[in-house]
């Protein structure tokens, strides 16, 4: 869904897709990514603060296991829930809109 969802968009492009911890940060540093979308993040959240300070301009996207919730964190140090994980809400958190940010 996530990927069908950023493909449709043509400014927006997927670098790099990976499943491991070191391929999440390679991507964040080498690649030089705008935003990280992650899937199933619970297990990472503590590392995101790292990954955030040597990236201040990043975005990281951590969505729920279900894949219906997701939460925005950014250096600021902020973090929004996203409540309604519809195609619409999603690109205008990775893009910095406000949607429907905080519902339920």
């Amino acid at each position: 869904m996530m990927k069908g969802i950023i493909n449709a968009c043509e400014d927006l492009n997927i670098i790099e897709e990976t499943e491991t911890k070191a391929g999440i940060f390679r991507a964040a540093y080498t690649a030089r990514a705008d935003v990280l979308i992650l899937g199933n993040a619970e297990a990472l959240i503590g590392d995101f603060h790292e990954v955030l300070y040597r990236r201040p301009r990043l975005k990281i996207f951590a969505i729920s296991v279900d894949g219906r919730r997701g939460s925005l964190y950014e250096l600021q140090p902020r973090v929004e829930a996203i409540g309604d994980l519809s195609a619409e809400n999603l690109i205008a958190a990775i893009r910095g809109g406000t949607s429907t940010v905080g519902g339920g």
